[in-house]
């Protein structure tokens, strides 16, 4: 278990996805990549590390992920992921990856914290790390099948 001294709300979450950065960059570097999954979500674990190999051998850096390209920011208020846009003005959010399951290495981890060190935030996790901090540390996003995940009921 990890603690942090941050409120435990969901606008927090951008809070707790750069936390497990740190805490991989800080602690667990000798680990060869590193799977995060939320925990309503399933997966076909056999499958996974074939695909984690897979592309190891054609990229040194990556995120792999369920990769999504031209989505619009939610600009209605009562939407549970309204980014204003004072926090993101552009029309059309960079390409990311959702974040219910996403694998990397443990070097692109330690790349992707020291740029969400100096990037300016928005609080969407997901499109903070993936579609604005990789880009910025040359990191790529890649899409595979097997990270088009569900959420448990």
């Amino acid at each position: 278990m990890v603690q942090e001294d941050f409120e435990e709300v969901y606008k927090n979450i951008r809070l707790k996805a750069v936390s497990m950065l740190r805490w991989v960059h800080t602690f667990f570097r000798n680990a060869r990549f590193v799977v995060r999954i939320d925990d309503d979500v399933t997966m076909p674990y056999t499958k996974l590390f074939p695909v984690i190999n897979r592309t190891r051998q054609k990229y040194k850096n990556f995120i792999l992920g369920n990769r999504k390209a031209g989505w619009e920011p939610h600009r209605y208020k009562g939407s549970k992921y309204y980014l204003p846009e004072e926090e993101f003005p552009d029309p059309v959010l960079p390409p990311f990856a959702l974040g219910g399951m996403l694998a990397y290495p443990t070097s692109t981890v330690s790349l992707l914290y020291q740029a969400a060190l100096r990037v300016k935030p928005i609080w969407l996790d997901d499109i903070y790390i993936t579609g604005i901090c990789a880009p910025k540390v040359g990191v790529p996003v890649l899409y595979d099948p097997i990270f088009n995940f569900k959420h448990k009921p």
